[in-house]
């Protein structure tokens, strides 16, 4: 249940003191949805309407409550502390409905959330407007709750007791839910109590969240973080045995873009030193014009990248397992995602295999021959050659076709077009190929590499015309309007 509000602040509208009774229906309520030293510790504040009719009110983007900490969390916003503004609408309550709100504290600001029990103020501005048919003018005022929050301490005992929670919650979801990426879909709410929190103890349900939590959203990163962050080496260890298994699932997928993030913070910044001059680089890292000034804070900004992506940073061990998976789109990612700790021979060797894979398979001078026998004299000829073609597939396809509309020969217009009615169609690309396609920037780099060399593939072959796909859109977009 919510706590009870323990203040109302006084009418603003007008410089009237009571409030009308459809407005003074509005109550404030708070409760802990979550804590735990060193997180998570979430709140949730309702907006309450305990009258008989609803009522609108303004809403304003952004969060509507505003909250002051216990001062023994020594807490300080890991950002600018957002605030309500902009354009505003109007929301209706109805009779006994809520408009709550959710505060995830521990992602929002830095705190060791010590053990203990600390007092947090909720505060509230409200403009009210009357029921519809009911006389009066808007009211502004203010609202106002004390909670009381329990911060338990992270022993064993209750952090198991914290994972049994969160394993509860997530079985409770349905299957069927869906999996977007906003406040009301459920494995984001689930998803934010694990958001830098560092529990060893969470792992196995955070890893079971990972999942779960496929679809239009995508894998959230900060889930994988947590991962990461809490037990680095076992994290490390556990995500390259599952790309490195044999008959990885089509839905199987890593913290690459986690990795990326911590290649390009901490492991860039050296290679482009080392190659470009240390004092330009760090330099450039500050983007301050005097150097030596710039120099020291941008190597200062590189050692606090250092100190948070560090422990995300695979290590070179599990790299090289990750390298040799047998799965081509898990050597896929790890070329775009690490081709420069790979080294020009592996990644050489890789851009030959991919463009193996995905040539022709077929001879064209013996596709011509077929074409060709299709109008032989010899009828048992044109019928070998009807089901030699037939049995080449969906390959076939765009020779048969051009010959179905571009032959002089009626035998050979009609056959090919009994061909084609005949042929299946070429598959898509299987799951995990769509997806890394979809992830690859066409602008540079390993990501522009993988993309010629795969669009280079054969005429039909679905990944090649995936890859075609992708760089004439880039294209389109890069020539504007």
């Amino acid at each position: 249940m919510f706590g009870s509000v323990v203040a109302i602040g006084c009418a603003l509208a007008g410089g009237r003191g009571i409030l009308p009774p459809w407005a003074a229906a509005l109550t404030l309520e708070a409760r802990v949805a979550e804590a735990m030293e060193g997180g998570p510790v979430v709140v949730e504040v309702a907006l309450t309407n305990r009258g008989a009719a609803e009522v609108e009110v303004d809403w304003k983007p952004g969060p509507q409550a505003r909250l002051t900490l216990p001062p023994a969390w020594a807490a300080v916003p890991r950002g600018p502390v957002v605030e309500a503004g902009g354009k505003s609408g109007v929301a209706g309550i109805g009779a006994e409905e809520s408009r709550v709100e959710w505060f995830v504290l521990h992602a929002d600001y830095a705190s060791r959330f010590p053990p203990g029990r600390g007092t947090l103020a909720v505060e509230r501005r409200v403009t009210v407007h009357p029921p519809h048919g009911v006389a009066g003018s808007p009211v502004t005022f203010a609202l106002r709750v004390r909670l009381e929050v329990d911060v338990p301490s992270a022993t064993p005992a209750n952090l198991a007791a914290l994972a049994g929670r969160l394993d509860a919650e997530l079985a409770a979801i349905p299957k069927t839910a869906g999996t977007g990426w906003g406040r009301a879909d459920p494995y984001h709410r689930l998803t934010q109590k694990f958001t830098g929190v560092r529990h060893k103890e969470l792992l196995p349900v955070a890893v079971k969240l990972l999942d779960r939590k496929v679809g239009p959203g995508g894998r959230p990163r900060e889930l994988e973080e947590m991962v990461i962050d809490a037990d680095p080496p076992a994290a490390h260890r556990l995500f390259v045995d599952r790309l490195a298994a044999p008959n990885l699932p089509a839905d199987a997928d890593g913290p690459f873009a986690t990795w990326k993030g911590a290649e390009d913070a901490v492991c860039a910044p050296l290679v482009r030193a080392w190659r470009g001059g240390w004092a330009s680089e760090w330099a450039a890292t500050s983007r301050r014009p005097d150097p030596v000034p710039a120099f020291a804070r941008g190597f200062a900004a590189w050692v606090g990248d250092v100190r948070t992506h560090g422990p995300r940073v695979l290590p070179d061990g599990e790299l090289k397992r990750l390298a040799s998976a047998d799965d081509f789109w898990v050597r896929a990612r790890a070329f775009t995602t690490f081709a420069d700790r790979l080294g020009p021979a592996w990644a050489d060797a890789f851009l030959a295999d991919a463009k193996a894979r995905h040539a022709s398979k077929l001879d064209p001078a013996r596709t011509a021959r077929l074409l060709t026998d299709l109008d032989a004299a010899s009828y048992p000829v044109r019928e070998r050659a009807t089901a030699s073609l037939l049995s080449d597939s969906w390959a076939v396809g765009p020779a048969v076709a051009e010959a179905a509309t571009a032959s002089a020969s009626p035998e050979v217009r009609w056959r090919a077009a009994y061909i084609l009615s005949r042929l299946p169609p070429a598959p898509p690309p299987d799951p995990r190929a769509s997806r890394v396609l979809a992830g690859l920037s066409p602008a540079a780099g390993p990501d522009r590499r993988l993309l010629d060399v795969l669009a280079g593939g054969a005429v039909i072959d679905p990944v090649a015309v995936a890859a075609r796909r992708r760089l004439a859109d880039f294209a389109r977009e890069a020539a504007g309007p």
